[in-house]
């Protein structure tokens, strides 16, 4: 089937990924929409592109908020979605605007691909604006369901600093890297995430040099490698000689009462909207599981931790939390901690080029001395 696209804005994601995608591939790209504040620019863009036949549509600016598309411009932009015989849309507006596309397309039995997040809100900080970005996920999944095409979301991972920060490790050591893509909340839970890792994991000791075998996460990642080997090694599973955890999500439940006052000085992380977020994660039954808590689980069987954490991350006062448990089990645990440093900001690198490079180089050293 010929792909016939429309584009529905043109910022910078679009000028970097999606026009030189559609160039490249020849694409049709039938259709752009945008709002009537970037008409000119939008016109320019385009012709200089080459896209000198694409069709234009310019709404509103009082519109580029909604959460819905108001009827009579659903209508009319239906209609010439039909009349383009249109069966892709692109979506690359601000995250406000993100829903009521993704309504549109699916509604209307057109295949979409969105920016993330899929949705958000003017409130979206606040544990009711969080609480509303999760209900209209689910309903965006009940639309999908009862549709007849798909919407994908669009992470950016070979522009994404995580990953840059993976390539950069296989550019300094000799190591191998596997880095396993699994379910995410709030579609999926814990559970599906275990049942995927679980046996990953076993594949992967059966096959590698255990004494040069590290098990590394960050965030949410780290609380989950974490998890994963309190699990695995009650099981008997050989466990790594090293963990390096980074600015490991050790509690999602967040009751630390050391966390208000990180809080004042985290850029980065906000409380309600990560516990919200938990519970999507943790499902119906799993909010006091250790599996979502890695910082409940059973350390007895585990051997070297190396975390790396900021003194600005509200996750930073678990870590000592842990510390204490793995001391308390006999288990050697290496706390590297940095002054002003906010969440993983060796890889967001938000934390001024001197902290930034003094993070990595260490945990560079760190994995060149297990690995290598």
């Amino acid at each position: 089937m010929k792909k016939n696209v429309l584009l529905i804005g043109i910022g910078p994601h679009a000028k970097r990924i999606y026009i030189n995608y559609l160039k490249t591939h020849r694409v049709n790209l039938k259709l752009v929409v945008e709002l009537e504040s970037n008409k000119d620019k939008t016109i320019e863009y385009l012709n200089q592109q080459g896209f000198v036949k694409t069709k234009l549509l310019f709404l509103p600016d009082e519109y580029k908020d909604n959460k819905h598309l108001p009827r009579h411009i659903f209508i009319k932009l239906k209609k010439i979605c039909e009349e383009l015989d249109i069966n892709h849309i692109m979506i690359s507006t601000e995250p406000k605007a993100h829903y009521m596309y993704i309504e549109f397309a699916l509604q209307n039995n057109i295949n979409v691909l969105t920016d993330k997040p899929i949705t958000a809100n003017r409130e979206m900080f606040s544990k009711l604006g969080a609480s509303e970005i999760k209900t209209d996920y689910y309903k965006l999944l009940k639309l999908e369901k009862n549709s007849l095409a798909s919407c994908k979301v669009m992470c950016q991972r070979q522009y994404h600093r995580g990953y840059t920060y993976i390539k950069k490790i296989l550019e300094d050591t000799n190591a191998t890297v596997i880095v396993p893509d699994y379910p995410l909340a709030p579609k999926y839970t814990y559970k599906e995430v275990f049942n995927m890792m679980e046996p990953l994991y076993k594949e992967i000791v059966s096959k590698v040099d255990m004494e040069k075998f590290i098990v590394m996460g960050d965030s949410a990642g780290g609380g989950l490698a974490l998890a994963l080997e309190e699990k695995l090694s009650q099981e008997e599973i050989e466990m790594p000689e090293k963990t390096i955890l980074i600015s490991p999500w050790l509690d999602t439940r967040l009751t630390n009462p050391k966390i208000p006052e990180v809080q004042k000085r985290d850029r980065q992380l906000n409380k309600f909207k990560l516990q919200i977020a938990a519970l999507g994660y943790a499902g119906k039954d799993g909010k006091d599981n250790y599996l979502v808590n890695p910082i409940d689980g059973d350390l007895s069987k585990l051997k070297n931790i190396t975390i790396f954490t900021g003194t600005n991350d509200i996750l930073n006062p678990d870590v000592y939390v842990l510390k204490e448990k793995a001391e308390k089990s006999n288990i050697e645990i290496n706390i590297k901690e940095y002054e002003n440093a906010g969440h993983i900001w060796f890889i967001e690198k938000n934390s001024g080029e001197v902290l930034t490079n003094k993070g990595y180089q260490d945990c560079l050293e760190t994995i060149k001395n297990q690995a290598e």
